[in-house]
């Protein structure tokens, strides 16, 4: 019985990274977050949780309510402090895959 639930369980981890990948390519987002992001947003998870400041692309990754069509109207929509980044939805798709992602199992 413990080996089903683990079969399951690793089944349904790469099911979540197949779909993040379905809808863009990940290291075509990465490239696309460090030319834009990574001056105010910690990327990768690498660095300490900043108390006020933007928060990381995997806590926003790991939120529950995140989603590919959240994640889509989110970066075509302008927010004060960010920068009007223009997007096409080639590059956003790639960046909805990149932050998918860094999604923990």
């Amino acid at each position: 019985m413990r080996w089903i639930m683990l079969a399951a369980a690793v089944l349904m981890a790469g099911t979540g990274a197949a779909r993040a990948a379905d809808i863009g390519d990940p290291g075509t987002g990465r490239e696309i977050a460090r030319r834009w992001c990574a001056e105010c947003h910690d990327i990768t998870g690498a660095l300490p949780r900043v108390q006020d400041g933007p928060p990381s692309f995997v806590s926003v990754a790991n939120k529950p309510e995140t989603t590919a069509a959240g994640l889509r109207a989110f970066l075509h929509t302008p927010h004060a402090r960010m920068p009007d980044l223009a997007l096409s939805r080639e590059e956003t798709d790639h960046m909805i895959a990149y932050i998918l992602g860094l999604k923990r199992r």
